[in-house]
């Protein structure tokens, strides 16, 4: 989306894994080149982190940008490109705050898309709510989707979804009791 759409900013609100972690998969995803196969090393996601543990970040750039002798850095190339526009934030913002900090993103930047993961690590205002769980998610849900309706741009939120019994033949089957968490 960064590539397609060069005038737009896109947040994604983390509750579940921190910064860094995303940002090497952004990284990661940003390359045509996966990294050759290193002693030690088993997956490219490994050796993004290995790099960025064990090399300064002007060598990286500098192999980024000589793109003959170190093809396998273009992937940080593409991601120094585009991560300006890419804002990640490990988030513990009830509701409240995370639409407020939506908001003040949308004041600040042309938005063109926020990720949200995970809406069930989302919590309301009122910390102390006796409310089940499920009624504060449709609350929650509710707020988002009344957001999304207000900015005009996407608000893409994951959820976990869980399913029948593994034995029953609807298992892959979506039902409204399986989006119940």
């Amino acid at each position: 989306m960064c590539r397609q759409y060069k005038d737009k900013h896109f947040l994604f609100y983390s509750y579940e894994e921190p910064k860094w972690e995303i940002m090497i998969k952004l990284l990661n995803m940003s390359g045509t080149k996966q990294f050759t196969h290193q002693e030690g090393i088993k997956s490219n996601l490994d050796r993004w982190k290995y790099e960025f543990k064990h090399t300064d970040i002007e060598t990286l750039k500098k192999k980024a940008n000589n793109d003959k002798e170190y093809s396998e850095y273009s992937g940080l190339k593409n991601f120094l490109d585009i991560s300006p526009r890419i804002h990640l934030i490990s988030s513990g913002h009830n509701v409240i705050d995370l639409v407020d900090s939506i908001q003040s993103f949308e004041k600040a930047f042309n938005v063109g898309a926020v990720f949200i993961d995970s809406l069930q690590k989302i919590y309301p205002g009122n910390e102390k709510s006796t409310i089940e769980r499920q009624p504060q998610l449709q609350d929650i849900s509710g707020l988002l989707r009344k957001l999304a309706n207000e900015t005009r741009f996407p608000l893409i939120v994951s959820a976990q979804l869980t399913s029948g019994p593994k034995g029953s033949p609807e298992y892959d089957d979506l039902w409204e009791e399986n989006l119940r968490g």
